[in-house]
């Protein structure tokens, strides 16, 4: 049986804590709303068809709405869970696509967003909800920049391209246009994504 240990409307937010016991097995259900949720302590396996996830304590994982899981709690969990109304979600969704997929992250700034929601969450004050509001927005910001990080990270398909152009041109003299149009990219964003890449710019790429 699952244990609700707490629940608080906040201004288009449900906020609540459960606890879920050892060796519970939820078959596959539909959540019609969006919400994320803070793993507190335990761990458990969510089921999104073939794929499985195991959610560790201080990680956050985000469910788009209408979502469809199935989720074994072989240890048990305590979660507190963020639910968006509509309302909440529809402004969220003109600003980022963090509710569109089931992800979730795991930095120490996403822990420390979480741990604190959670602080303001069971001492409920007069400044509670407004300190709530905020940093559930900033755990949204958080993982959209930590999406965009790791993605920053990886090379673009078109920087190998990129590569073989310079040195099979090295000798004549190359403009960065004539490269951008190559990438198909901004010139811009090729030189900045190339020196984060490589090192350096083109024109020292071309010199080594």
């Amino acid at each position: 049986m699952i244990h609700i240990q707490k629940k608080h409307s906040i201004n288009g937010f449900m906020l609540s804590e459960a606890v879920y016991p050892p060796r519970l097995k939820q078959p596959r259900h539909t959540h019609l709303e969006a919400s994320f949720s803070f793993v507190l302590a335990g761990n458990y396996i969510e089921n999104y068809g073939s794929q499985a996830q195991t959610r560790q304590p201080s990680t956050i994982v985000f469910h788009p709405p209408q979502e469809s899981h199935a989720v074994d709690f072989q240890s048990g969990a305590r979660i507190l869970s963020v639910q968006f109304n509509s309302e909440r979600f529809a402004y969220v969704r003109e600003r980022s696509v963090v509710l569109d997929a089931s992800t979730s992250s795991q930095t120490e700034a996403i822990a420390w967003l979480g741990n604190r929601i959670y602080q303001e969450f069971r001492q409920m004050d007069s400044a509670s909800a407004l300190a709530i509001e905020g940093l559930i927005f900033e755990i949204l910001a958080e993982a959209v920049r930590s999406k965009v990080s790791t993605s920053e990270k990886k090379s673009p398909r078109w920087l190998e391209q990129v590569k073989d152009f310079l040195h099979a041109n090295f000798y004549e003299s190359i403009v960065l246009e004539d490269v951008a149009e190559i990438a198909d990219v901004h010139p811009v964003h090729l030189a900045r994504v190339f020196r984060r890449q490589t090192g350096g710019t083109i024109g020292e790429y071309v010199r080594r």
